[in-house]
């Protein structure tokens, strides 16, 4: 019976350990400043029917998500997603990242659905054929 208990205490201190060293890790990671490079700024896309796996995935891979330690970034930020209840809140379109977003600026662009416009301009007495052309 002893045995039993001590094995429950030890699991118990373990889970908590384990516990807090997640949140420790998820705390930092949403306060982390993503890497772009001072007086630039990164496009980013998210394509119509994206998942956020896919999303986080490709954030991953364009570099655009900060270095952990423990735990791998997309894991982190899949979490974060996740926790704040915006996975499924994310909008299709390019979205311009600047230097010195975190990654919950990153979260919050994503879901906002403000995207990089660009402006079209029509000269006056031009056909469409010609539009095209240029």
């Amino acid at each position: 019976m002893r045995f039993v208990l001590k094995l429950v205490l030890f699991l118990v201190i373990l889970i908590g350990i384990v516990a807090g060293i997640f949140y420790q890790q998820y705390q930092s990671f949403t306060q982390k400043i993503l890497p772009i490079a001072a007086n630039q700024s990164a496009i980013f896309e998210v394509k119509a029917g994206s998942h956020i796996r896919q999303v986080t995935q490709q954030l991953l891979e364009a570099g655009l998500l900060p270095e952990t330690t423990l735990l791998p970034a997309n894991y982190l930020f899949l979490a974060q997603a996740r926790l704040t209840q915006q996975a499924n809140k994310l909008k299709a379109g390019e979205y311009i990242l600047e230097p010195g977003m975190t990654t919950t600026e990153l979260l919050s662009r994503l879901v906002s659905g403000k995207t990089l416009q660009y402006q079209l301009g029509i000269i006056e007495g031009h056909t469409f054929k010609e539009l095209v052309k240029a």
